[in-house]
């Protein structure tokens, strides 16, 4: 009966020993400063300073989102490690997501004569060795990020267009095939960025502001994007318009670009976005 008397002491001094040094406000054992680590390591390697917010974060592998403080809007994805004592960058997407927003600046502005109003997403997939050729990004031009690769190596372009469906298009269905396949392709006529896929998207009025937002916070398109869009959490963006069921909205075309190239001829395209128009 002493004994457990005394455990119970004993347990009882712990505890106001361990309130104490809360308030105090002090931290026995404080966790490592994985942000700053983080920003320190972005910086050694690009030369310029970055914002990182933590996504994920495990006992000795983090995952966080981050951009350029002098560039905000260029949000990448990277992987960091730190079990050896030193935060190391395992892998960034900053060289791909700096090369698709020149992209998508250039794409965005000459689109809107065919997508008033809708939201241009543009992704660029370039392959390791790309990277590391050089590391001072910042003010670098598009001409220089995609002939900064070692001969013979490739990447991948995706570009999603959102089209508001109140709005739709201008049905300038000529004019747009025109401009994907002279354009568009012309990154992989130069041997610049292949192949290139193209989705056209319609979504809710409503859905315009929910994307925009999103993708000011997120680097990429999470598995729950489209669930949150008022069309419904089908998976729409593999659902063509010649493959909705009798009865159902289609949700989007079909891919209309494969590795450059047009799939089909430019009437095949014109049908395909006559079915898609309609279905406004």
């Amino acid at each position: 009966m002493k004994k457990s008397k005394r455990i119970i002491s004993l347990l009882l001094m712990t505890m106001l020993v361990a309130g104490a040094v809360m308030m105090n406000g002090c931290k026995l054992q404080p966790p490592p400063p994985r942000i700053d680590n983080a920003q320190a390591a972005l910086e050694a390697k690009y030369g310029e300073k970055f914002n990182v917010r933590i996504d994920e974060s495990y006992s000795s592998v983090f995952y966080a989102t981050c951009s350029p403080v002098n560039n905000p809007e260029v949000l990448f994805e990277a992987r960091f490690s730190d079990s050896t004592g030193t935060t190391n960058i395992d892998q960034d997407d900053y060289y791909e997501r700096y090369t698709a927003s020149l992209i998508n600046e250039i794409l965005e502005k000459d689109l809107q004569k065919f997508f008033p109003g809708a939201y241009f997403r543009t992704d660029a997939h370039i392959v390791n060795e790309m990277n590391g050729r050089f590391t001072d990004i910042r003010n670098r031009t598009l001409e220089e990020m995609l002939e900064n690769k070692p001969e013979g190596q490739t990447g991948s372009m995706d570009l999603d267009i959102y089209v508001d469906r109140s709005i739709g298009t201008t049905q300038q269905y000529e004019e747009e095939y025109r401009y994907f396949t002279e354009t568009v392709a012309k990154y992989t006529q130069e041997n610049k960025m292949l192949p290139v896929s193209l989705s056209i998207i319609m979504v809710d009025t409503t859905d315009m502001g929910y994307i925009e937002e999103y993708f000011k916070e997120n680097a990429s398109r999470g598995n729950d994007f489209f669930d949150k869009l008022k069309f419904g959490p089908d998976k729409p963006f593999l659902n063509a318009p010649e493959d909705t069921n009798p009865g159902e909205t289609p949700r989007m075309s079909a891919v209309f670009l494969s590795r450059g190239n047009v799939i089909g001829n430019e009437e095949e395209y014109i049908r395909r976005r006559e079915i898609w128009e309609d279905a406004k």
